[in-house]
């Protein structure tokens, strides 16, 4: 085939249509029954039917998330996640790699970018930003145990508890389908991840390993990862409800947000990771020299150009506090 191709001067994909897989609560479905195009329609995947598979993605008994983490401390989610994070090593994980291959016709990033971004994805299953992670954003503490805190009438006690959540991730870095499923993890919370179409196998492909590493963990029967087509209203109506999510996380552009918030009523919380506004404040002091404006440059320009500037925390724009022609120098 591609000998043929060569003599006739065309370039031929050999991958025509990849197969995406749905995790759900530790049972992996492939059936191919519908077919879409990525986003720029150079490239078709298949997957299940979500419609055939809605009372396995929602979380029916809400008290099985309770009494599924019951005696479970962050601290044994935590050594149970740094074990998955050894086991998700590129140069031994077949799934990881198959992910970063079939990544890049998805993707808008560069082929070594991608690669590297799945070669970093142990590190955020580290114990040292697993813990930071929890203690910074919420606190073990609170979710291990009723925790006694000042209140205006003298002391109450408080406890987080998981929520029925629902992540409509983004997809221009794989990061942000780690990020998702440690952070879902750690706050013992019942996670519905929606892939998205230009990062549909990097979730899958984690959650798989999670479940090989210990297929019993109550974290396994807490996660789910399908796709939908976006603005598929029929089924967005019949799993966003009350009964079903009582969290969204939505990360995506404004017609994405716009979308979402008028599935969401009564009962459910809107988180929105709105499109990215990161800028770089750039003191007085950094111009003090050449050489410190040099080093601020250096430092503002990574700053501005990780992951080929697809990722939400670049900076677009450069506030700097100095004259007009130390500015120009400066850019």
């Amino acid at each position: 085939m591609q000998e043929v191709a060569k003599e006739l001067d065309v370039i031929v994909d050999p991958i025509n249509v990849i197969p995406i897989k749905f995790f759900i609560r530790g049972q992996v479905y492939s059936k191919p029954d519908l077919e879409f195009s990525n986003r720029s329609g150079t490239l078709n995947f298949t997957s299940p039917d979500p419609q055939k598979y809605l009372d396995r993605i929602v979380l029916r008994d809400s008290s099985s998330l309770v009494n599924d983490f019951q005696g479970v401390t962050v601290q044994e989610i935590i050594d149970y996640l740094v074990e998955v994070g050894e086991a998700l090593n590129y140069d031994r994980n077949t799934l990881m790699q198959e992910a970063c291959e079939f990544s890049i016709p998805f993707n808008g990033l560069t082929p070594s970018i991608i690669e590297t971004s799945y070669r970093m994805t142990p590190m955020l299953f580290t114990e040292p930003v697993l813990k930071t992670m929890v203690e910074n954003e919420i606190g073990s503490r609170f979710l291990d145990d009723w925790t006694e805190v000042p209140v205006l009438s003298g002391r109450a006690k408080v406890r987080a508890y998981g929520a029925k959540a629902l992540h409509i991730t983004a997809g221009n870095v794989p990061t942000v389908a780690a990020l998702t499923v440690a952070r879902g993890a750690l706050i013992k919370s019942d996670n519905i991840i929606k892939l998205p179409s230009n990062d549909p196998l990097t979730a899958i492909a984690i959650l798989t390993t999670m479940r090989d590493v210990d297929k019993t963990h109550p974290v396994i029967k807490h996660f789910s990862a399908v796709y939908w087509k976006g603005g598929d209203t029929e089924f967005e109506r019949r799993l966003i409800n009350p009964y079903n999510i009582e969290k969204i996380v939505a990360w995506g552009g404004h017609n994405s947000i716009r979308h979402i918030k008028k599935l969401v009523g009564p009962g459910i919380d809107l988180i929105t990771l709105d499109p990215k506004f990161s800028i770089s404040i750039v003191g007085d002091e950094a111009f003090e020299s050449e050489e410190t404006m040099k080093h601020a440059a250096y430092l503002a320009a990574l700053d501005s150009a990780a992951f080929n500037q697809e990722a939400c925390v670049t900076s677009r724009t450069h506030f700097v506090k100095t004259t007009p022609e130390k500015a120009a120098i400066y850019s």
